[in-house]
C-alpha cells in the first residue's frame, strides 16, 4: 500500500506537530519535526486509526446524559457502534461513572456516563 504525501497534525501533546507521512514499500516515511509519541500516533492515524467515542443518550424524561466509551475504537467502526450507543436503554438512575454497556459490540470496551 503506497500512499503519496500527506501531511497529519499530531494531536498527543499542544505543540501540534505537521508530520508528512508516506507509505513506500509497506513502510512508512515521516518528515518533519516530532517526538517518538508523535511517530506512534501518525503509524497509527495511517495504519489503524481508533478513536473514543463521546455521544449523549437521552433518558425517559428527554435529558441528555453524556457517556464515552472508555478505551479507543476503530475509527471505520464508529457508525456501527453508534447505532448501538443509541439503542441501549437508559436507567431510571445514573451516576457519573457507571458503566452502560459491557464488552460494546464485542469490541471489549465500555460505555460508561461522564455526565448528567
Amino acid at each position: 500500500m503506497d500512499i503519496e504525501a500527506k501531511t497529519i497534525v499530531c494531536v498527543i501533546c499542544p505543540l501540534s506537530c505537521q508530520i508528512t507521512v508516506t507509505i513506500k514499500n509497506g513502510e512508512p516515511v515521516l518528515l518533519g519535526k516530532f517526538c517518538p509519541r508523535g511517530e506512534r500516533y501518525v503509524k497509527s492515524e495511517v495504519f489503524n486509526p481508533v478513536r473514543v467515542l463521546t455521544t449523549t443518550i437521552k433518558s425517559r424524561d428527554g435529558r441528555r446524559v453524556a457517556v464515552r466509551t472508555d478505551g479507543p475504537i476503530p475509527k471505520e467502526l464508529m457508525l456501527e457502534v453508534l447505532k448501538a450507543v443509541k439503542k441501549i436503554p437508559l436507567p431510571q438512575t445514573v451516576e457519573r461513572g457507571q458503566v452502560l454497556a459491557e464488552n460494546l459490540c464485542g469490541l471489549g470496551i465500555n460505555l460508561i456516563v461522564t455526565g448528567l
